[in-house]
């Protein structure tokens, strides 16, 4: 193992990847390098301008700046500090849960920008109408309100966001499927996961190997790209956002 002391929560330290397939560690390095702290500065130059300003706002877009926020740059800066807990830690299969949620999020990033851009293009408030409202207060669940009311709004479908980011990139569906087998209570991929932390002499297996090697992969390309979508989003959001606004 690596004797180097790490003192962030962010590093791989994992003894999968350092002892048995070291040819992912470049990849792990590049995922700790992604950070979000300039799209953390726009969206809270947004926010104290929209709250000192609030009458020359957009009571919908500023939604949409909070939604952002809170719900796509900061969890996604937890997420990714879970999952890299869980999986130092051997947790396999429960940190690629919170991967599918990242991939998730990166489909909403990407919904949002595409509503945003349709919006400035032409200029329909029903457009951001709908989409703050579904963001913002949608919920599957009646959620209590800070008022005392119970949400009614429906949120925007996640097959609805997967479908918009599927139009870009023609993988979407297919990650978002092998993603998905480790969340349900699927047997396979979930007893390799599970058999890669707890079963030691199986990695001399060369199939076994292999195939492991090959998910793990997947899984770390995937969160690699639904981190740079997110971001890449975010940053294109806020820009417009910033120019709408007229920040500088």
């Amino acid at each position: 193992m690596n004797n180097k002391i790490f003192n962030s929560e962010e590093i791989f330290i994992s003894e999968i990847i350092y002892e048995k397939i070291t040819s992912l560690i470049p990849l792990t390095r590049n995922i700790e390098k992604i950070e979000f702290n300039q799209q953390l500065l726009k969206a809270s130059k947004l926010i104290i301008y929209m709250y000192k300003d609030t009458k020359k706002t957009n009571v919908f877009l500023n939604q949409i700046i909070i939604y952002l926020n809170y719900n796509c740059i900061l969890k996604t800066i937890d997420s990714k500090n879970a999952f890299i807990i869980l999986f130092n830690n051997g947790y396999f299969s429960q940190s690629f849960h919170i991967n599918r949620s990242i991939f998730e999020l990166w489909a909403a990033t990407n919904f949002i920008e595409k509503k945003l851009k349709d919006f400035f293009s032409i200029r329909n408030n029903s457009i951001i109408m709908d989409l703050a409202t579904g963001l913002f207060s949608g919920s599957i669940y009646p959620v209590k309100l800070p008022w005392g009311n119970r949400s009614k709004e429906r949120p925007i479908k996640i097959g609805e966001m997967l479908d918009e980011l599927q139009n870009k990139y023609s993988n979407t569906r297919k990650n978002y499927s092998f993603l998905c087998e480790y969340c349900h209570p699927n047997f396979l991929y979930n007893l390799n996961a599970y058999l890669a932390k707890f079963q030691d002499v199986l990695w001399q297996n060369k199939l076994f190997y292999k195939e492991t090697r090959n998910n793990i992969r997947k899984q770390l390309v995937l969160l690699f790209i639904g981190l740079k979508g997110i971001k890449k989003g975010s940053e294109n959001i806020l820009n417009l956002l910033k120019k709408e606004y007229e920040i500088i």
